[in-house]
């Protein structure tokens, strides 16, 4: 609903307005949108298996990987940028570095997740989603999203010490 999109635009206001470089710019407002629409699209078709019509489905699914895909995406740029700015946002980059197999974990949940809801609706028809299947997919895209919290965190460096 629009309340809950004016909620992420102000928790990604909030973060990206303090003094830590990292959190910075539009990749912490595309996070945290794309992973309110990942997850929500996934809990959706999750908690609605038997009520939603294959179309609907396979649109969900879409939108999943297509959330993910360009979250990814957009990482990337965003994780190079880092150390050619400043002094904080070299060390985030040095923390980002130096937690690659953490960060792959994630993208390897995150990426396989999506892919394992999408998968059903690409194949021949007889093999529908299945409830394992979803489950699962919800599973490990929730706990992926969970490490790229920890390490969202994890990066924090800031500019300055104490309140300006």
């Amino acid at each position: 609903s629009l309340v809950g999109l004016v909620a992420v635009f102000s928790m990604g206001k909030l973060y990206s307005s303090t003094t830590v470089p990292v959190w910075q710019g539009a990749n912490t407002f595309i996070d945290f949108y794309t992973t309110t629409l990942a997850i929500g699209a996934l809990l959706f078709i999750a908690t609605s298996l038997k009520e939603l019509q294959s179309v609907d489905k396979k649109i969900y699914g879409a939108i999943v990987l297509a959330a993910v895909i360009f979250q990814a995406v957009s990482a990337v740029p965003h994780a190079l940028s880092l150390g050619k700015a400043g002094m904080a946002a070299q060390t985030s980059a040095a923390i980002l570095s130096s937690m690659t197999m953490v960060i792959a974990l994630k993208w390897l949940l995150v990426l396989g997740g999506a892919v394992l809801l999408f998968w059903p609706s690409k194949q021949k028809s007889g093999s529908g989603f299945k409830a394992g299947h979803v489950y699962l997919a919800c599973a490990l895209l929730v706990f992926g999203e969970l490490i790229g919290r920890y390490v969202f965190y994890a990066a924090i460096v800031t500019t300055t010490i104490g309140i300006t």
